[in-house]
């Protein structure tokens, strides 16, 4: 990662990513990436992408999204900005200047877009990703007037991004509430993974009915609440076990920390999942005395 300075607010970054190091997630900033190695799937939107290299992707601040390798390890290239990039909002009276106003606040709209996928064999998308090759470029290695060529260069895309023909209206409008409602769900069960969550419970967080948090998971994250939990229990282990600091717990304690009662079944799901077991996980990223 290559932080340029406090005063400049962007994160640049050259990231391996392998078929499950990377869950469901939203964040505050917006995110503009280049897949440099490899094949990837991005979830985005209530829709699947298959990525090739040399293709990218622009999230929206807020907005859930999951990538994963397709195949083995790829790479992508990442900026990570905050609105205030490219313009300024004063929190306290809402006033904001012209470049705010045109080029960020229309993402923050209830019919936003949520992202936008982009092709390098398609024409109209090639000088977005030339851009943010030349942004990444630039910031990473700090070069002289950096400052200058990123903002200029991120400023065009949002620009081009925002005169394109996208999903508004009540479509739009119904999938932000569904994943508002989405968000509010992960981020109880989050906290209350170890316990033995019912979907009545998940829904209640939310304040909506059973059928509609199925429905909820179903449209924006293609699975279901059950599914959900388990994959990211899993996700847990998986970071336990590759850590320092549990090397003097074993995996039967490591299962039952996350959530798993049974040991055979979260041996065979792991297996699944990983295509190794905990065991063999543990010794391929702990380092042996």
């Amino acid at each position: 990662m290559a932080n340029t300075s406090p005063a400049f607010p962007a994160l640049f970054y050259d990231t391996g990513l392998s078929a499950a190091s990377e869950g469901w997630h939203w964040k505050p900033e917006f995110t503009l990436s280049i897949l440099t190695q490899g094949t990837m799937k991005l979830s985005l939107g209530g829709e699947e992408y298959d990525l090739r290299t040399g293709d990218g992707y622009f999230v929206n601040s807020g907005f859930l999204s999951h990538c994963a390798s397709s195949g083995d390890v790829c790479r992508q290239r990442t900026i990570l900005f905050p609105g205030d990039l490219i313009g300024r909002m004063d929190p306290e009276s809402g006033s904001c200047d012209i470049f705010f106003r045109k080029y960020v606040l229309p993402f923050s709209r209830r019919d936003a877009v949520p992202g936008v996928v982009l092709r390098r064999f398609e024409p109209e998308d090639n000088p977005l990703l030339n851009r943010i090759e030349q942004a990444w470029n630039s910031g990473s290695a700090n070069a002289p007037d950096y400052e200058l060529t990123v903002r200029d260069c991120i400023s065009r895309i949002l620009s081009e991004i925002l005169h394109r023909p996208a999903v508004s209206g009540e479509a739009a409008e119904k999938y932000r509430r569904q994943e508002d409602r989405t968000k509010r769900i992960l981020a109880y069960l989050e906290e209350n993974f170890i316990e033995d969550l019912s979907i009545g419970e998940l829904a209640v967080c939310a304040g909506i009915s059973v059928s509609e948090c199925l429905r909820c998971f179903r449209s924006v994250l293609h699975t279901t609440p059950i599914q959900y939990l388990k994959q990211y229990r899993l996700e847990k282990s998986a970071e336990m076990l590759a850590s320092p600091e549990h090397t003097s717990e074993n995996i039967a304690d490591i299962a039952r920390a996350v959530g798993f009662a049974d040991m055979s079944y979260f041996t065979r799901a792991f297996r699944t999942r990983y295509r190794i077991t905990p065991s063999e996980w543990r010794k391929t990223h702990l380092q042996t005395p």
